[in-house]
């Protein structure tokens, strides 16, 4: 007979349960729970309503709350809605001759939701980088709304539990889509601007820790470069001039190199060649022009933020009228 079969007929004789963590049973009976979980194999994955303490209504409520947020009821509810669960229900009541609304679901919000966050947040690099140009701002956007940022937001503040969808697991395009409608249902709930501080808070704040220089890949620096000075009315090109060198024929040589404009300094890089070294110079003039050097005060988050906000919602709507 078995530890476990024993175990089973006349545990309470032989094996104790008494004893705290060192009893003679604890051992044994651990090594058997343990090789049946090898034999039952990994818990399936289960969508959270699968458990039985789950009220999604609760669930809802404590969403808003726990955002500190405001939103409307039927906003909320529509914006955890995907298509594909709307399409799926209207053909399940048919069968019972209900009707189901299917354009009760989340698409127009996902719609509205992204045009404001793009927007307010071309606004907000307007607003506190006015020189960087246009291309520079839609890196910076298109780094902040992909799929797999935004999908990162959803999962860890909640959304994953809620979204009603024929989807398990929840693809990260949906959890985006579900993202968007709640901007879009907080805006329409409480007010452009709580959106906007949403935004800010959420979405804006991946950018802590990055480099816009970096997120923006200039391929050609030194062309952009003459092409901004030409913008700004100068005649002059810029011209490379090799300040320091040191180590040239070693593994380890190190160039610098200065850019001058009508014999004043521009800036200035370092690099393993002299080619390295004037492009890494042509990036620096560029920061220099932009307003996007190390010297430049960060992106303002949290009450900093709130303090701007009129400023900033009179650029958003600039950009709303011209898309619309």
């Amino acid at each position: 007979m078995g530890f476990y079969e024993k175990f089973i007929k006349d545990g309470a004789k032989g094996f104790s349960l008494k004893g705290g963590p060192f009893a003679k049973w604890r051992y044994p009976a651990s090594k058997v729970i343990y090789r049946k979980r090898l034999i039952a194999g990994p818990e399936p994955d289960r969508s959270r309503s699968a458990w039985s303490n789950w009220n999604y209504d609760s669930e809802v409520y404590a969403f808003g709350k726990r955002l500190n947020e405001n939103f409307k009821d039927e906003l909320l509810r529509q914006a955890f809605i995907d298509p594909s669960y709307a399409v799926s229900e209207k053909s399940k009541l048919q069968d019972i001759e209900l009707e189901f609304d299917i354009f009760q679901n989340n698409a127009n919000l996902a719609k509205e939701g992204e045009n404001i966050c793009k927007n307010y947040i071309r606004a907000l690099l307007n607003f506190w980088y006015p020189k960087l140009p246009a291309q520079g701002v839609e890196a910076v956007v298109d780094f902040l709304t992909n799929t797999e940022s935004m999908s990162f937001i959803s999962k860890n503040i909640g959304i994953v539990d809620l979204v009603k969808t024929q989807e398990f697991p929840i693809q990260n395009q949906t959890l985006q889509s579900s993202l968007y409608a709640i901007i879009a249902a907080l805006s329409e709930s409480e007010s452009p601007i709580k959106a906007h501080l949403f935004i800010n808070d959420f979405i804006v704040t991946q950018l802590v820790g990055e480099d816009i220089n970096e997120i923006w890949k200039v391929e050609n620096p030194m062309g952009l470069l003459c092409d901004e000075l030409n913008k700004s009315g100068s005649s002059f090109l810029p011209k490379a001039r090799l300040i320091w060198s040191t180590g040239a024929n070693s593994p380890t040589a190190t160039f610098v190199v200065g850019l001058y404009l009508d014999e004043k300094f521009l800036s200035k890089g370092s690099g393993e060649t002299v080619e390295i070294a004037e492009e890494m110079a042509a990036r620096d003039a560029l920061k220099r022009i932009f307003g996007t050097g190390e010297d430049t005060a960060p992106i303002p988050f949290g009450d900093k933020a709130r303090k701007f906000s009129q400023m900033i919602n009179s650029i958003y709507e600039k950009f709303k009228n011209s898309n619309i």
